[in-house]
């Protein structure tokens, strides 16, 4: 489906009727409609509402926010407007994950991703390092040029130490 200013709403009660089939089959609640679907589409903006590109003209497609198969509703609430590349990167990953991920690749915090952060009090910007342990406290490493005296860094290894590598 292409984003427009006049949607099809043939094409959307198809949309809803795949999406209702598919909640049905999972036994899972909620029944969409295609005005709840026009209404949610108008309120992305024309945007992808995972990493922000523009839809105008362009393909796009909806999908659960969280999927059904993880528990999600079939409600419009849990409906995102994604461009098809953010739909086919998130697939049937937890939603935080794909977040995290997106916020990662486009540095654009939109607000679903705020929203999806939040939900889960996962923080968006920070990255620990891998064999920190999570109650440890950080300091940084600082380069600084006070150097002891008489020891001077040279390029030749002393007599039993290995050689530093040269890339």
């Amino acid at each position: 489906m292409k984003y427009d200013d006049h949607l099809d709403m043939a094409q959307l009660r198809r949309y809803a009727q795949s999406m209702n089939g598919r909640a049905r089959k999972l036994r899972v609640s909620g029944t969409l409609s295609a005005a709840l679907l026009r209404d949610r589409i108008y309120e992305s903006g024309g945007r992808c509402e995972w990493c922000h590109t523009n839809l105008l003209q362009q393909e796009f497609e909806l999908d659960h926010i969280v999927n059904l198969a993880r528990g999600g509703s079939n409600i419009a609430s849990n409906i995102v407007v994604s461009c098809p590349d953010c739909n086919r990167r998130k697939s049937s990953r937890h939603v935080a994950s794909f977040a995290l991920e997106t916020l990662a690749r486009t540095g654009i915090e939109t607000t679903l991703i705020q929203r999806v952060l939040t939900h889960f009090n996962v923080q968006g910007r920070v990255q620990r390092h891998f064999f920190e342990d999570a109650e440890a406290s950080f300091e940084p490493f600082v380069l600084t040029n006070d150097e002891p005296e008489g020891d001077t860094p040279t390029d030749e290894p002393h007599p039993g130490e290995v050689p530093p590598y040269r890339w």
